[in-house]
Parts: C-alpha cells; structure tokens; sequence
C-alpha cells in the first residue's frame, strides 16, 4: 500500500452525487453574472430593501459580480465590497470539486481545518461590520 492512500469518490455514491450538485451550483452562481444587465438587482429583488429603505447585507452583490465579470473591479468593490471575494471563492470551490469529479479522489488543500472555520468566522464578522456601517452610512446621509 502506498504511503498516501486517497478515498475514491465515486459519482454513484451519494456523496458523488452531492460533489455532482454542489458543483452545478457553484456554476449557475459563477455565469449568473454574464446573464444579467447592468444595473439588475437580480431575480426577486430586496424585500429588505423594500421594507425598510436599507440595504440588505447581499444588496449590489448582483451588480457587483456583474461589475466584475465586465472586468471593473473598481465598480464591483463599490457596488459590494464582498462581491469579488465571494467570486474568488466560489471559483477556487468550483475547481476544487471539478477536478475531485473527474479525478475520483478528494483533494486536499494544505490548510488545516481550524484555519479555514477560523477564516470563514472572520469573514462571516467582516461581513456583518460592512453591512452595519454601510446601514449608518446611508441613514446618516439620508
């Protein structure tokens, strides 16, 4: 037996089959953008939005990942500052279950497990201080 023993995924397993799914949504997520006009607030709109007159904490992230996908970074990062990370992310994810798909074998990525649930906290936080002060912002400038 060799010194690294991989687990075989197979596709025909149910765990397969949810690589299979979650894949497919990180894809409809990543080309979402192409689909959409400038200016779109996506499908259903913000009812958060519509209720209070503030911004939700995903509101321009549609005009955000569109921004970016026309290669206006600037744009997207002012339309939701979060907009270009959660894209990176969603992309390196994508990949990651792509190649484990195709390869059969789940595929490590060199970072230990408390690293990564300390980096989600920490964005998940970031995340809620963004939107605070972007609700400030606007119900001081209103």
């Amino acid at each position: 037996m060799s010194q690294h023993a991989y687990k075989r995924l197979s596709v025909n397993s149910a765990q397969g089959r949810l690589y299979i799914l979650w894949a497919f949504i990180l894809l409809v997520f990543l080309i979402f953008p192409y689909f959409t006009e400038s200016g779109s607030t996506g499908i259903f709109g913000c009812k958060f939005h519509q209720l209070t007159g503030l911004s939700c904490p995903t509101c321009g992230m549609s005009r955000s990942l569109y921004e970016l996908t026309q290669f206006n970074l600037l744009g997207s990062l002012k339309m939701h500052l979060f907009g270009p990370i959660i894209y990176l992310i969603a992309t390196f994810l994508f990949f990651k279950l792509f190649l484990e798909i195709i390869s059969g074998r789940s595929l490590t990525i060199g970072m230990s497990s408390r690293f990564i649930k300390i980096s989600i906290i920490s964005l998940g936080i970031a995340w809620v201080v963004y939107w605070l002060v972007r609700m400030a912002m606007e119900i001081i400038l209103a």
